[in-house]
């Protein structure tokens, strides 16, 4: 007694990519890939904002506690400790202000590079897809 299933065998109504006109999940993927990267460079966008939003707010709060101490009656050495939290917070805007910058610059702009060389966009549709499609009727001619 075999132990393969019947279920493994694509039958004719199956969504086996090798049926016939099963091909267009393949090429709504080209079409899909190029909607996804706009997606990828929304997210990261946003997560850039995110970063400098974070920064921006360090470097406030940072400013409004520096002027208090400079104001205030603490000095010696409590005084350095306040001003080394601080010294922290500026340094925590560097660091944030470099990802959002990483974020922007590099990835982004590596996405979008990629973007244009793989897909190419006319008015109507994307010309990989369109390409796609023709080579794969062209094949479902040759083969029936």
């Amino acid at each position: 007694m075999s132990h393969h299933s019947d279920e493994a065998i694509p039958s004719a109504t199956s969504d086996s990519f090798w049926e016939p006109g099963n091909y267009k999940k393949t090429t709504k993927r080209t079409e899909d890939g190029h909607k996804l990267c706009n997606d990828l460079m929304t997210l990261i966008k946003e997560r850039s904002e995110i970063e400098y939003g974070y920064a921006k707010n360090l470097r406030q709060w940072a400013k409004k506690w520096e002027d208090i101490i400079i104001k205030g009656p603490e000095y010696g050495t409590t005084e350095s400790a306040w001003k080394g939290v601080l010294g922290e917070a500026e340094k925590r805007y560097d660091l944030h202000m470099k990802i959002k910058n990483d974020l922007e610059k590099d990835a982004i702009t590596k996405i979008r590079n990629w973007q244009k060389d793989n897909y190419h966009k006319n008015v109507m549709h994307l010309k990989e897809k369109k390409e796609f499609d023709e080579a794969f009727k062209k094949v479902r001619y040759v083969v029936i």
